[in-house]
């Protein structure tokens, strides 16, 4: 089993952030790694500040054309004392709270874009990723426990589907 961190498909991006990775030589190590029948699983970040929308999709992209067996895709939290962090441009009403920091959630980013739109393309990246009938079938011939598959899926798309903007499961306020 392998693990690539390839964070953004967006070369602007990979300079800003001073990974620099080469994004064609990491799609051909994919390749390679999964053509040698390696379960290949990719770190994705979706948020960094001054991304744009576009930006964002590179990087989905990058991620659905991969022949990557599974992928996770994080929201940027930089903490406090980074440069990331030092690049913030602050929006009104902007969580600041690290207690209930989480890769998941949408309060505490550090994106430019409204919370409602980064939720959005978080989202779509999953669904479009992991419905995929060929990575699903490929995703199902790589994994030997089959038992601990169902449950991670059923998990991952409880988290998708049924999270609010803090990442922790929606609850309908009762009225008295």
């Amino acid at each position: 089993q392998a693990t690539v961190a390839i964070e953004t498909g967006a070369p602007r991006l990979q300079k800003l952030i001073r990974k620099n990775l080469n994004i064609d030589r990491a799609r051909e190590a994919i390749r390679l790694l999964t053509g040698a029948g390696i379960l290949t699983h990719g770190f994705f970040m979706l948020g960094f500040p001054t991304e744009t929308e576009e930006e964002m999709k590179q990087t989905v992209n990058f991620a659905l054309q991969s022949r990557l067996h599974t992928a996770s895709f994080f929201i940027v939290k930089p903490a406090p004392g980074t440069e990331l962090y030092d690049m913030l441009t602050p929006r009104p009403g902007q969580e600041t709270d690290y207690k209930s920091y989480s890769y998941q959630s949408f309060g505490l980013t550090s994106s430019d874009l409204p919370p409602a739109t980064l939720r959005k393309i978080y989202r779509r990246a999953f669904m479009r990723f992991y419905l995929n009938p060929f990575r699903m079938t490929r995703i199902f011939l790589a994994t030997q426990d089959k038992t601990f598959l169902f449950q991670s899926l059923l998990h991952g798309m409880q988290r998708i589907l049924f999270t609010g903007e803090t990442g922790k499961r929606k609850t309908k306020d009762k009225q008295t």
